[in-house]
């Protein structure tokens, strides 16, 4: 069962779906029918380098779009600038060729991924945005506990673009919470192989080796976990003593 937390972030990930199918009207409803409380809102955007953060960041922005399509392409600059910050390169590329719809121009930045992803992955920047469009999903299923719905759907982005870690780290989640220890612990190997100095996931990676094999992970045990770790931390830290 999820919460209404939970169910909020998912939305979030459902408003970039939506716009980036073309579903201008489905966005539009979605943006609307977000809990507005005011706690929430604040908490997530006192947060800009969460992700879920940038994503409300980016819905308030969505909206701005809607409301206001003289403005529209400040806008849009800066979702790519919100996406930019998060190393989302899908989303940003899907902005810069809005922008390229309203200018007339292609830009240097959108050339330059535009290269890279054809070198690297040998896709089109069109699939590329695809792809894309495909984790925002497996992000949004995994937000409402449908693991492995979104496993199928993140083995599709990394079966395309491999060095995806946002998509192997979710599907180490994903794992995790299935009770898969071996599968998850392979996802989040994947993760530090491709980024190794990735901190994204070390919240659950630190934790899988205390995991049973056949025993989904325990919310309540993770974050004991955590806590003991963060007194740990600190406890070293006092005993080096000022630098």
């Amino acid at each position: 069962m999820i919460d209404a937390f939970d169910e909020f972030n998912a939305t979030l990930y459902d408003i970039s779906i939506a716009f980036y199918r073309g579903n201008v009207e489905t966005a539009s409803l979605l943006i609307h029918s977000l809990p507005m409380q005011q706690k929430i809102m604040e908490n997530l955007l006192s947060q800009r380098l969460n992700t879920q953060g940038e994503y409300l960041y980016s819905s308030n922005l969505w909206l701005e779009v809607l409301n206001n399509p003289a403005t529209s392409l400040n806008t849009h600059q800066k979702i790519v600038n919100a996406f930019a910050v998060m190393g989302n390169r899908g989303a940003v590329a899907f902005n810069l060729l809005q922008i390229q719809k309203l200018t007339g121009k292609h830009s240097d930045q959108l050339s330059k991924i535009e290269i890279e992803v054809r070198e690297k992955y040998n896709i089109s920047l069109g699939r590329y945005c695809e792809i894309e469009n495909f984790f925002l999903e497996g992000v949004a299923l995994t937000r409402r506990k449908k693991w492995e719905d979104s496993i199928l759907v993140l083995l599709q982005v990394v079966s395309e673009i491999p060095d995806h870690v946002l998509a192997w780290g979710t599907m180490g989640i994903a794992e995790a919470y299935l009770g898969h220890k071996a599968n998850a612990q392979n996802y989040f190997d994947t993760v530090v192989h491709f980024q190794p100095k990735c901190i994204e996931f070390s919240h659950y990676r630190d934790y899988i080796p205390l995991m049973d094999e056949g025993v989904p992970l325990d919310e309540k045990k993770l974050e004991e976990h955590d806590y003991d770790s963060l007194v740990t931390f600190l406890s070293d830290d006092e005993t080096k003593g000022p630098v």
